[in-house]
């Protein structure tokens, strides 16, 4: 199972890979609220700065993505009042998803600088798990940039996911503020981190490339044009700072074609 899907007034909608299924009665308004008082263990105010964005994470690096009534102030959205659909994405450890990619990730004992793109719920949070796991046990220092708290799943400050015997990570702040801290503070020979695309994460990842430091890295996009037309990626692939992209498609976890730094297939 990939998601599960609640929404008012409709049966249950449980996904595996591209395969879906209605399971059971209708979900009731209050049977959806009971779900998202569990799911947040009956602390709304807890949650409230990621509920504001749309989403929050559960132990376990499990993602619950919540839509329904938003309530606007100046400077955007204060709350969300009234849910009426979520979507639980079921966070998945698969070790050696990287591997077949090893070859592109490193040049020798060198950690490659590589961005995997993608449409949503194609795997890519789980290859970049994979991933910092294959670098950490071929003995380089690795970095991961945590922000949702769903590459590590940190559990009172320890990670629940295997990354392997050479990981430190950073969890809970945005990549702006925590790729820099890692640079300074743990002289990463690679740092790892999912969804670029909010403002502050080309200048961030620029920044500890300059340093000298492999990022690895994803980001939502159909395909290569796609990517550099959104804002905040095309400064990056305008500078080739990634030697690789590498795009899944079809199905979680398979990798369509791998790119080069201009976009030309390898």
């Amino acid at each position: 199972v990939t998601e599960l899907r609640a929404r008012a007034g409709q049966a249950l909608e449980i996904r595996a890979g591209r395969e879906s299924r209605l399971v059971g009665e209708a979900v009731s308004q209050a049977q959806l609220d009971e779900m998202v008082c569990e799911l947040t263990g009956y602390s709304l105010y807890a949650r409230e700065t990621q509920i504001k964005r749309g989403f929050f994470t559960l132990p376990g690096g499990h993602r619950v993505g919540l839509t329904g009534t938003y309530a606007l102030g100046e400077d955007g959205v204060v709350a969300l009042r009234k849910v009426n659909a979520l979507c639980i994405r079921v966070a998945h450890e698969i070790l050696g998803a990287a591997e077949e990619l090893q070859d592109h990730l490193l040049d020798g004992r060198r950690p490659r600088s590589a961005l995997i793109l993608s449409p949503p719920g194609m795997g890519k949070t789980t290859l970049l798990r994979d991933a910092a796991r294959l670098y950490s046990e071929q003995g380089l220092r690795v970095a991961v940039c945590d922000e949702r708290d769903e590459l590590a799943a940190m559990d009172e400050g320890m990670p629940t996911m295997r990354l392997g015997p050479r990981c430190d990570v950073a969890g809970g702040c945005e990549k702006r503020e925590a790729i820099a801290q890692l640079v300074r503070a743990m002289s990463p020979d690679v740092i790892v981190t999912d969804e670029l695309g909010k403002e502050g994460d080309a200048e961030a990842v620029m920044d500890a490339a300059r340093s000298g430091v492999a990022v690895l890295a994803s980001a939502h996009a159909g395909d290569y044009q796609q990517a550099r037309r959104r804002k905040n990626l095309s400064p990056l692939l305008e500078e080739a700072l990634f030697e690789r992209l590498i795009l899944l498609g079809g199905a979680p976890g398979r990798v369509i074609k791998v790119m080069d730094a201009t976009g030309e297939v390898i």
